[in-house]
């Protein structure tokens, strides 16, 4: 990949002065921390779950 320092700097400096963009990584910042806190509530349901399962699975046990 061909890199240039001074095209980035420009792009850089386009995006500070441009509200639009602005508002666009604000609002990406905030749909990132939208699936964060999804993935996280997934993760504490299947964690909830399969503690339901292993309460059930040991009562099984006790009860064979």
């Amino acid at each position: 990949m061909f890199y240039n320092k001074n095209t980035d700097v420009s792009v850089n400096f386009f995006i500070e002065k441009v509200p639009e963009i602005q508002h666009l990584k604000k609002k990406n910042r905030s749909l990132k921390n939208i699936e964060s806190q999804n993935d996280k509530y997934m993760l504490e349901k299947k964690y909830r779950t399969l503690k339901k399962l292993k309460v059930k699975f040991s009562n099984l046990c006790e009860i064979l």
